[in-house]
């Protein structure tokens, strides 16, 4: 029997790297990465509307925010995964997604728009819960996906789908931190942005990122030290983003670019801080960029 008609409403955080080693590839093709990652309190917003009538072929997805809709979006590929594990194939789902995660950021808006979807639909059929490997659905879609089922920091390893729990005096240093975020217009390919890191084995040691993090959880500092591989690309790749972030770090300001880009985030969010950022920003820029204040959660 198919649950009642029914609107959930979920929230889909970004996220931000505020450590990021990549070790290598390993057997699977996939690159092995260290990561310490939190979700921001900057979120895609997710109405997803259930009706009993109908079936899979009605299901439908509106998108505003974004003049970008795949045909093949996370959202749609998180349904259509569902129904496979499932064996549901009644009934149909009208989402609506409010985007303000930009694309192509490295803030990992496609993941937790995915996982967002998976969660409205586990409190659609609560009795399902225990059946279906929610985290395997999710880890189908991306990488970095199983990261949004976990409340609070986190260090995630493997291809990202290891996932160890801080523990609670490093959640506490870094949960409430201010950050203002900032984007150029142009966006980075992940894809692309891996190739060149292998290109030019731009791998760290991974004694020495197990060294460093340990450092870090016992020195009290409320941020891991700044390490993000893929900054070591852009340099000459795309210069431009090099330069903003230099010139941030001149201004002893804690400027970091998250995942693979082209977001990036300073740890800070005072009325001087955001004047810098935007001076920096028009020089690199014009107004051609996109800033907001947040929160890690």
């Amino acid at each position: 029997m198919l649950p009642p008609d029914q609107t959930v409403n979920v929230d889909c955080p970004a996220k931000l790297n505020l450590f990021l080693a990549i070790l290598g590839k390993q057997s699977d093709g996939f690159h092995a990465l260290a990561s310490v990652v939190a979700r921001t309190e900057l979120c895609d917003q997710l109405e997803v509307n259930w009706s009993a009538e109908g079936e899979a072929a009605d299901d439908t997805l509106a998108v505003t925010g974004s003049d970008f809709v795949s045909e093949d979006n996370t959202v749609k590929q998180a349904l259509r995964l569902f129904r496979e594990a499932s064996g549901i194939g009644k009934g149909t789902f009208s989402i609506r997604l409010l985007k303000q995660i930009p694309s192509g950021a490295g803030l990992g808006g496609g993941s937790s728009d995915a996982v967002g979807t998976l969660k409205a639909v586990q409190e659609i059929f609560p009795e399902l819960a225990a059946n279906i490997n929610w985290h395997g659905i999710a880890a189908r879609i991306g990488s970095d996906c199983p990261l949004f089922f976990y409340p609070g920091p986190l260090l995630m390893e493997g291809r990202g789908e290891r996932i160890i729990e801080l523990g609670l005096s490093l959640r506490k240093q870094l949960t409430g931190t201010p950050l203002t975020l900032f984007k150029p217009a142009f966006s980075i390919n992940t894809s692309e942005a891996y190739r060149r890191l292998a290109a030019r084995k731009f791998y760290q040691d991974r004694e020495r990122v197990e060294q460093m993090l340990k450092e870090w959880s016992s020195s009290g500092l409320s941020f891991p030290p700044r390490c993000n591989d893929f900054e070591r690309l852009v340099e000459e790749w795309i210069p431009s983003l090099n330069i903003v972030l230099k010139r941030l770090r001149d201004k002893n300001l804690d400027a970091r670019m998250s995942g693979s880009g082209s977001a990036c985030f300073v740890v800070e969010q005072s009325p001087e801080t955001i004047e810098i950022v935007r001076r920096e920003l028009d020089r690199a820029w014009g107004k051609q960029y996109w800033l907001v204040q947040t929160r890690l959660q």
